[in-house]
């Protein structure tokens, strides 16, 4: 075998073992970026889940706070209607006819816990309905109910007083009292129950 020969054949080997390496390195390269990608492509979807799930989670919160808004409002709006009846029920007790409203006031006269001599205030647009005459007509052997000089402001109703104790039972008053009961009766009928 000539040197010539000799030296083809190592550049053949060389050149073959040469090819040989780099068919390894490319191949090992592109299992390193394969693995690379894959990688990559597990972490964007890893992110893509977390953004899928902040997004999941602001809806959520926006859907809960948008409900509880809207249910604040419900409720306001339910509050004013109330109101609104309990004003306007109030307003009708005190343009009742001349008899209705000295019967009602008359019963309110007959629940005091008072006794003795009891003082009635009235509003000045009762003068007509609720005199002296009335008043003692509704008077009982425990007390005795006389018209007070001092008129109240309020719509409707009377003020008793007895000495240092007075039973503020003005309509405006009374449906204050009753406004919780007459609230939660009146929701119920506002809400279809």
């Amino acid at each position: 075998m000539s040197l010539e020969a000799i030296v083809a054949r190592i550049e053949a080997d060389a050149a073959a073992e040469a090819e040989a390496i780099l068919a390894t390195a490319r191949g090992e390269e592109e299992q390193e970026v394969a693995a690379a990608v894959a990688e990559l492509d597990g972490e964007e979807a890893k992110e893509e889940e977390r953004r899928r799930q902040r997004l999941a989670d602001l809806r959520r919160r926006l859907e809960l706070h948008a409900r509880r808004e809207t249910e604040r409002r419900v409720e306001h709006a339910r509050r004013t209607l109330i109101d609104e009846a309990v004003a306007v029920a109030v307003e009708n007790l005190s343009r009742l006819s001349d008899e209705e409203y000295r019967r009602l006031v008359a019963a309110i006269l007959s629940r005091s816990k008072l006794d003795g001599r009891v003082e009635v205030v009235i509003n000045a647009r009762d003068e007509s309905r609720l005199t002296a005459e009335f008043l003692k007509s509704c008077s009982t052997g425990e007390r005795t109910f006389v018209l007070s000089s001092r008129r109240h402001e309020q719509l409707g109703g009377v003020v008793l007083v007895a000495g240092p104790v007075a039973e503020n039972a003005t309509f405006s008053m009374l449906a204050r009292l009753a406004h919780e009961g007459l609230a939660m009766e009146l929701a119920g009928l506002l809400a279809g129950k």
